[in-house]
């Protein structure tokens, strides 16, 4: 499952095309963990090591093959 999910979310962001834009993707965290591992070209058994708190926001800039991460704290209950 883990090698899938990294697999096509991995394809679906290189596959956004220079004139993409913003692209905004609510998801769970697993999702977010397979983002983050393919855009630091980690090796998959980081995707465990990946930590999503709910709410929290993953920001990719750059283009394919060179993505920058930003990682925002997860927003606040109160």
């Amino acid at each position: 499952m883990r090698t899938t999910l990294c697999g096509r979310v991995g394809d679906w962001i290189d596959a956004l095309g220079q004139d993409a834009g913003r692209v905004l993707a609510v998801d769970e965290p697993a999702v977010v963990r397979a983002a983050a591992v393919h855009a630091l070209a980690a090796p998959l058994t980081a995707f465990w090591r990946v930590d999503v708190p709910p709410l929290s926001a993953l920001t990719l800039t750059g283009r394919s093959g060179r993505w920058n991460l930003r990682l925002a704290a997860a927003a606040s209950s109160g």
